[in-house]
């Protein structure tokens, strides 16, 4: 072996080479991230790897794998010391190829001649102490292909991976370790793919016509700085990511699309890479950003929504990763101007200060609440483009349909550049009532919220939606001539085209209507108010009304309020006591309010609601409010349970707005106190007695319960008393209360001693009497 170490640097190499030539250790250093080609996640870029390297030995074609760069120590045992800054990934599937073709073709010896010195291995991490000695182990081991061949159920226990685990030098403390574990796994993908191969190792190790190299740079001996040595070593970790992808994009466009091949190749160094610097540099809380990551991010987002388009993802899952899932989408070239025209949209925008005046721009469009002529998000981000580059996980479907929305209007209008029209904003509206209104019931301990239902193979059908909202000139106008071209959630988009023919009608309606629609418990969906919304003084009136009382006023009050007009509360689940009714909450209105299963019994209610709260004229809103009550308790036709309600605040005032009712049990409404059974509850009349402050004797706070434990109320001498069906059922066990049967009128109940019905009066209602019997029990 050659003892002289060369540090010639700027030249093609196999990886042999650095050992053979070169007469290095490779060390990957802490720096460096674990091994991440052998991820499970990884697989397609893994077999995608796998794929080229075997098809390039098996046809003795040459490939190279771009620049590996790094750093060479001073000597280290007579060998100098590679420490790569980039290319960890390839070298490591390198070394495990070599190893393991070295085993397959019994060249074993020549393999350990040059990566074993003194029973170390020269190709190692510095990461953990359990990756550096699994390499010397690796390396010092030799492997029996026969255990390869013998098969066995599904092919399991002879797995490479599953030999080397069974052999006595490997530790199973060592199964911890992420880079060994990402070893292991590229070792079963490398038998998978060249268990058939045969004389591969001498191909792959030839020294005068290599096939498979890379170009090798020494950038010590380039001579750069420190500075620049540190702003590299940042990039590292995902520069071969997109380097990658980038030279696989610009090789594709110069097949199939040559003749914007010089375009894209100046401007994603050039005017497009500015952008992104912008960027990766200016975060508001000041964190530093890899460029790479930001291009290719947004390369993903658009590609994603532009294969979407082509087909719904349930048919093909869109994965970035899969280079043929970017051909496919690219191979129109409509698609590929539409990729350049975005990044042309936003890079055109501002040549200075892009970032701060891209910030601008949207906020001319977007707010976190109502503001007159922007379009509410319901959401402190309101940058959809900066929420992509530094927020991705919270990125969610509703921001990608919006920002793609926005692009799609730009490039349909033929802009050039971002610019703010009030048509563009009445598109993006549109199109977010639209995916707003994509919704469904929330699990079991979300019954009393509507979650997001948007799903990726919802895009498809969603943005070609989009595309048929778009008009350039007015999208309010161009609706109601489009009706029958549209395909998805047809009911989301007839309450759109309703709603733009009330604009229509009368433009004063607009700002009304957009103001409701920025509320955040409507979110766009007014279909429950469509019986308002036939004159401008009725959503005049509606919008005031909405606005003061939703932001104003407590839950008790407003509940009261409705419950006075008529019995507003949607079912939302079962339980073991019945039905749950849902009343509202601070926040969670918008489960009322856009319900569609009681539509026809909410619409009516809430046009008599706010039909009459306009009549009652310039009074103020709590006298309003109050006379609404107090005519609801004096409604002859209204169920007492609705009286008791608007009577007593303590049944209202409740932290959760969820009632169970008994089926026809007039009195069996219990309060709970969650969405189940689970937590407390409490009847919500023995309530109204215990919180009374007529009770004369004193009670500890033990009526609440839990699960299907009954709500009791138990007096002295052992004596109970319960709501059923109608009526107080009283249980007196032993006890003489003749006196009683009397003054209260009790009517026992029949073949059961001591067990009477105890009935409201037209003077006493149900939590009078019972407060009344309580009182007299105890005198």
């Amino acid at each position: 072996m050659d003892s002289v170490i060369n540090t010639i640097t700027g030249e093609q190499l196999n990886f042999f080479d650095l050992f053979r030539r070169k007469n290095y250790f490779v060390e990957i250093p802490i720096i460096q991230r674990d091994y991440a080609q052998g991820r499970e996640s990884k697989e397609k870029i893994r077999n995608t790897f796998l794929d080229s390297l075997y098809n390039h030995l098996n046809n003795e074609e040459c490939i190279d794998l771009d620049f590996i760069y790094g750093s060479v120590s001073e000597t280290f045992n007579n060998f100098g010391k590679f420490i790569p800054l980039d290319g960890q990934q390839r070298l490591t599937t390198l070394f495990l190829l070599h190893w393991y073709l070295a085993n397959k073709d019994k060249k074993i010896e020549k393999f350990k001649e040059y990566l074993l010195v003194d029973g170390i291995s020269r190709f190692t991490y510095k990461t953990r102490t359990s990756s550096r000695e699994f390499c010397n182990s690796f390396v010092n081991n030799d492997l029996d292909f026969e255990m390869l061949i013998i098969e066995d159920d599904g092919n399991i226990k002879n797995r490479l991976s599953e030999i080397i685990r069974d052999s006595s030098w490997y530790f199973l403390s060592w199964d911890r370790d992420p880079t060994i574990k990402g070893m292991l796994t590229m070792l079963d993908a490398i038998d998978s793919k060249f268990k058939e191969s045969n004389g591969f190792f001498e191909k792959l190790t030839h020294s005068t016509n290599p096939i498979i190299t890379f170009q090798f740079l020494n950038l010590k001996d380039l001579k750069m700085t420190d500075d620049l040595y540190i702003k590299m070593n940042a990039r590292g970790k995902s520069l071969s990511d997109y380097e990658n992808f980038k030279a696989q994009f610009e090789k594709f466009i110069e097949i199939n699309h040559s003749e914007y091949e010089k375009e894209f190749s100046d401007k994603i160094d050039g005017i497009w890479c500015d952008l992104f610097w912008d960027f990766s540099v200016n975060h508001p809380q000041k964190i530093s950003y890899n460029i790479d990551t930001q291009i290719l991010r947004f390369f993903d987002f658009i590609t994603e929504m532009l294969y979407c388009l082509l087909q719904r993802t349930d048919e093909e899952a869109y994965d970035f990763n899969d280079f043929k899932i970017i051909e496919k989408t690219y191979t129109s070239e409509k698609n590929l101007l539409f990729l350049m025209r975005s990044l042309d949209l936003f890079s055109n925008f501002s040549q200075k200060n892009q970032k701060n005046n891209l910030d601008i721009f949207f906020k001319d469009i977007f707010s976190k609440e109502f503001e007159e002529n922007k379009v509410c998000l319901f959401d402190n981000s309101t940058n959809l483009l900066e929420k992509l580059m530094y927020d991705e996980k919270s990125f969610d479907h509703k921001d990608k349909l919006l920002l793609f929305s926005l692009i799609y209007y730009q490039i349909a209008s033929d802009s050039m550049k971002l610019t703010v029209t009030d048509n563009l904003k009445y598109f993006i509206r549109i199109c977010r009532n639209f995916i707003f209104k994509i919704n469904q019931k929330g699990n079991s301990t979300k019954k009393d919220e509507f979650l997001s239902d948007l799903r990726t193979y919802h895009y498809s059908d969603i943005i070609k939606t989009f595309i048929l909202i778009f008009d350039k000139d007015n999208v309010y106008n161009s609706l109601r001539r489009k009706k029958e071209e549209f395909k998805f959630r047809i009911d989301n988009i007839n309450e759109e085209i309703h709603k733009a023919e009330i604009i229509n009608r009368d433009e004063n309606n607009i700002k009304y209507i957009h103001k409701l629609e920025d509320h955040k418990y409507l979110r766009g969906d007014l279909h429950n108010f469509e019986l308002l919304l036939s004159n401008k003084e009725n959503i005049e009136s509606l919008t005031e009304h909405f606005y003061t009382i939703w932001e104003d006023y407590t839950d008790s009050f407003i509940i009261k309020s409705l419950l006075s007009v008529g019995d507003y509360a949607i079912w939302i689940g079962g339980c073991y006591f019945g039905g749950l009714y849902f009343f509202g909450i601070k926040d969670k209105w918008h489960r009322i309010f856009a319900d569609k299963d009681n539509s026809k019994k909410l619409k009516t209610i809430f046009k008599n609601y706010f039909e009459n709260l306009q009549s009652l004229g310039n009074i103020s809103v709590d006298d309003k409010l109050e006379k609404l009550i107090s005519d609801g308790l004096l409604n002859p036709k209204g169920p007492d349970w609705i009286k008791l309600f608007l009577k007593y605040d303590t049944i209202t005032e409740t932290n959760h707005g969820i009632y169970s009712f008994r089926h026809d049990f007039e009195y069996n409404i219990d309060r709970i106190e969650g969405t189940s059974l689970k937590g407390f509850h409490i009847n919500s009349f023995i309530h109204a007695v215990f919180e009374s402050n007529n009770l004369t004797p004193k009670f500890s706070n033990r009526w609440w319960t839990t699960g299907a434990e009954e709500n009791i109320i138990t007096l002295k001498k052992s004596m109970s008393m319960q709501p059923l069906d109608d009526y107080w059922y009283i249980n007196s066990m032993y006890n003489d209360i003749s006196i009683l049967i009397e003054e209260f009128n009790l009517e026992q109940i029949e073949g059961k001693k001591n067990k009477f019905k105890l009935f409201p009066t037209e003077k006493k209602d149900f939590v009078e009497i019972a407060i009344e019997f309580i009182n007299r029990i105890y005198e």
